[in-house]
């Protein structure tokens, strides 16, 4: 990955609007402080005091899936979220450092254009206006946009368009439902200009607003299933899903069947198999994979000498990281050689925006930022970020900057 280098710090073009609070002020009153009237905690103290909260998020659980669409349920209990406690909290703490609050600005901020025709108008608001609102330098924002690409089901959608499949709205719908995807089937439904028989090239053409929601809703990686899954049922192959995801010929999976080869080189096939149909519940028809090799006497060897096999497999693997590192797990390798097979996705323009900001004005206030996501429109990503934040928390922020969406309607 090639590195960004953002040069020295300036500060003299930040906006006037940006309000900056000591390292050493202590949070407002409502804050319990638990501390006696003669020592009054630093800012910096009371960071590191978990009675604060600062830096817990909350986790992700299987009991709280909502119409195929899981989750985080942050905000609801505030043991299990973290408090921007002022106006004045510093974004570089409280979103930066954040793996998850990242992923979610990088899935709503780095849409494409549009995936058939890429010169289209957009939408919404994305990284670029963010950038704006930051008085972000030309040519940052130029490096930023560089790492621009399309996201897996843009990609998917864009194949499917030019490959020339006969994809009908109507069967996209029964797949979405069979995947337990109603979120997305109600996003065609809800179109009522988009009839049944029409073909994905009518929605990528005549409907791009629908397909913008299509797309950002299969890609969220919080949901019990995701695109490769409709990928799948329509009937696109391992290497393709996989190209839509990552087009570097890097293959984790692989490197795991070569090292397994090596710890257990008569490892039986029908093992081989029994793991793979465990790994069904991500990647559906995979156990089904090895079945023409399957005999009392197939080994790992016998896998490995049946390319076309072999490719298949590791096409389907790679395309969901829990599945390649519980197949590895199962057959003998251990977390450290697994780990080490991790490889960073595409880069982010948004990510390698707000890390550039940040280290510009580490003081950032979240009072700002949200004011910047409120002044481009993108009040969806403010109410996805309040799940991460405990209650009224953020609303309190946006009202105290005069932002606040009476309505809570999203742009899009």
């Amino acid at each position: 990955m090639t590195n960004i280098s953002f040069g020295k710090r300036e500060f003299n073009d930040w906006p006037e609007k940006v309000h900056f609070i000591s390292r050493d002020s202590p949070y407002p009153k409502t804050v319990a402080d638990p501390t006696s009237p003669e020592h009054k905690p630093t800012l910096r103290e009371r960071q590191s005091n978990s009675q604060h909260r600062m830096d817990r998020i909350a986790p992700m659980r299987p009991d709280e899936v909502s119409k195929g669409k899981e989750h985080v349920n942050a905000g609801r209990n505030t043991l299990n979220s973290f408090s921007t406690s002022s106006s004045g909290s510093y974004v570089e703490k409280l979103i930066v450092r954040k793996e998850l609050i990242m992923d979610v600005l990088s899935l709503y901020l780095d849409r494409s254009i549009y995936p058939k025709f890429r010169g289209a108008p957009l939408f919404a608001q994305r990284w670029e206006h963010l950038a704006d609102q930051c008085k972000v330098d030309v040519k940052v924002k130029k490096q930023c946009g560089s790492f621009a690409h399309l996201s897996p089901s843009e990609a998917m959608f864009e194949y499917l368009c030019q490959s020339g499949k006969s994809v009908t709205v109507g069967i996209l719908k029964q797949y979405l439902l069979e995947i337990s995807r109603k979120d997305v089937h109600d996003e065609l439904a809800n179109n009522q200009d988009l009839l049944d028989d029409a073909n994905v090239n009518d929605l990528c053409d005549k409907h791009p607003e629908t397909l913008w929601n299509v797309c950002l809703n299969l890609d969220d990686m919080r949901s019990v299933s995701h695109w490769y899954h409709l990928g799948l049922k329509i009937g696109i192959n391992g290497e393709r899903l996989k190209s839509f995801k990552d087009p570097s010929e890097f293959s984790p999976s692989q490197a795991i069947l070569e090292k397994i080869e090596t710890l257990r080189p008569q490892l039986p096939l029908t093992e081989m198999q029994m793991v793979l149909k465990e790994l069904e519940k991500w990647i559906p028809g995979i156990g089904n994979v090895l079945n023409d090799l399957l005999d009392p006497s197939s080994t790992i060897k016998t896998l490995l000498d049946e390319l076309d096999v072999v490719g298949k497999l590791t096409a389907l693997l790679d395309i969901e990281e829990r599945a390649w590192m519980q197949f590895g797990c199962k057959l003998g390798m251990n977390r450290l050689e697994l780990n080490s097979l991790r490889e960073e996705g595409p880069p982010s323009p948004t990510k390698l925006l707000m890390k550039h900001i940040v280290a510009r004005e580490p003081d950032l206030t979240m009072k700002f930022f949200l004011g910047a996501l409120a002044n481009i429109k993108r009040f969806d990503v403010i109410n996805e970020l309040k799940q991460f934040f405990v209650e009224n928390d953020i609303d309190n922020i946006l009202r105290e900057g005069n932002h606040l969406q009476q309505d809570n309607i999203s742009l899009l």
